[in-house]
């Protein structure tokens, strides 16, 4: 009998054991998974769930509330156990959870900061189907990931860090001292970014990379946040623009993963795909949809 819980924190290993059976992301671990689901401040307890038959986890929900709206942020079912109801079953209970919680929408897909990925995986057709047969809908505009193998890509930026330290740009990994200041500068996009600036700081050393003009920063790009080969986020002020500081900077943390041992990167949700095919030769790698749905029905008008 399929039994659905609360995913607690004694059951993540076999959450995430699950998620290496399904061999969708090879570099998933312990610590990016934990950061994704309980490390989420916006996914309160009752949005992670877990299905079990006998006593093993089989499936898990990972669900957050952003702009008072349910996030779907994963679904996973062990391939033994798929075509039996049981991912609807999660999505099911974390819609009615959202309900209990006055939630009026529901959106699968990706919510920066603390997202597993940008939406729902085209290529996996069970998923669109699920989510279409509960009545989700999407309008079909893909977000991307690229990909770029760092042994080819031209990645030496010494000349350009040094013509633009002649206009009075210095770039440098972003140090402790910077990173308030990096942050709100990364806050003008989003509250999201500064909180991946911040994530970036508090590893070791800071995964990121900034210009300063004046002391104050103009541009900035991180990369290990969401997962430990992804790049972004990256912003460069507009007054800043068509210097070469964005591609220094993206070209910087690129080499950073590669000397780290990464044999490739990925650009997570790409913005300007034509700039990073140019820039380095990434490739797309994933394409997603985002799937959205109203909870609550409107109320019908008395006449």
């Amino acid at each position: 009998m399929i039994h659905i819980a609360l995913l607690d924190e004694a059951h993540e290993p076999a959450a995430l054991a699950l998620f290496q059976t399904l061999g969708y992301d090879s570099t998933m671990n312990a610590r990016t998974f934990a950061h994704l689901t309980r490390g989420d401040p916006t996914s309160s307890p009752e949005l992670r769930l877990m299905a079990t038959a006998d006593g093993d986890l089989i499936g898990f929900a990972i669900g957050c509330v952003r702009n008072q709206t349910l996030v779907i942020k994963y679904v996973a079912v062990h391939p033994n156990h798929q075509r039996r109801g049981i991912a609807t079953a999660l999505v099911n209970t974390l819609e009615a959870q959202a309900r209990q919680l006055g939630l009026e929408r529901a959106l699968a897909g990706g919510v920066g900061p603390n997202f597993f990925y940008p939406g729902v995986d085209v290529r996996l057709a069970p998923a669109l189907s699920l989510f279409w047969r509960l009545g989700y809908e999407t309008d079909r505009v893909a977000r991307v990931d690229m990909r770029v193998e760092l042994a080819q890509a031209p990645l030496d930026v010494r000349r350009a860090v040094g013509a633009l330290a002649e206009q009075g740009i210095a770039v440098r990994r972003i140090a402790t001292d910077d990173l308030a200041a990096v942050a709100d500068f990364g806050g003008l996009q989003s509250e999201a970014w500064r909180t991946e600036v911040l994530e970036a700081g508090a590893n070791e050393p800071i995964t990121g990379f900034a210009a300063f003009a004046d002391g104050q920063p103009v541009s900035f790009a991180v990369y290990g946040v969401t997962g430990p080969h992804r790049f972004g986020p990256t912003l460069t002020h507009p007054d800043y623009r068509q210097r070469g500081i964005g591609g220094t900077l993206l070209k910087l943390c690129l080499a950073a993963l590669r000397d780290d041992g990464w044999p490739e990167a990925e650009i997570s949700w790409a913005g300007p795909v034509h700039y990073y095919i140019r820039a380095v030769g990434a490739t797309i790698h994933k394409a997603y949809w985002v799937f959205t749905k109203a909870l609550i029905e409107p109320s019908a008008v008395a006449e």
